[in-house]
């Protein structure tokens, strides 16, 4: 097991420490541990200083960095109202509708889910094809 410093050394937190360290030890040691080129496979290509959780630690980072931007895109792409239909003039009064404005509300959710799908399916593809810390959204 790895030694630790710092408030780790006196408080592992009733276990729960260790049983993460074991289970990030075993991971790193495993075939995922290989194919990522881990440190504790022995491969001279090997990521210094690098573990599985910290690699899953460094994602949820990564997300929660750039999640934002399935709202703000979604909120975007429906303010021009889209493939939404509305034959009112001034443009402005079609929001007082509310059946464009029932079509811009889907809009946006259907753009929440495509965005998010598309990012996270283009980043775990990135990732795990490229062995990069590239995040696509």
């Amino acid at each position: 097991m790895r030694q630790h410093g710092g408030p780790w050394q006196h408080s592992r937190l009733f276990g729960v420490r260790d049983c993460l360290d074991f289970i990030d030890d075993r991971l790193t040691k495993s075939k995922i541990g290989n194919f990522f080129n881990l440190t504790a496979d022995g491969c001279p290509d090997s990521v210094r200083a690098t573990t599985f959780l910290r690699e899953i630690r460094a994602g949820l980072t990564t997300f929660a960095t750039m999640a934002y931007i399935i709202a703000v895109n979604a909120s975007i792409m429906s303010q021009t109202g889209g493939t939404c239909k509305c034959d009112a003039e001034p443009k402005l009064l079609c929001d007082s509708i509310p059946e464009f404005a029932a079509c811009k509300e889907a809009m946006r959710r259907d753009m929440i889910a495509a965005t998010a799908a598309i990012a996270g399916m283009a980043t775990l593809v990135f990732g795990a094809l490229t062995n990069l810390p590239v995040a696509l959204g």
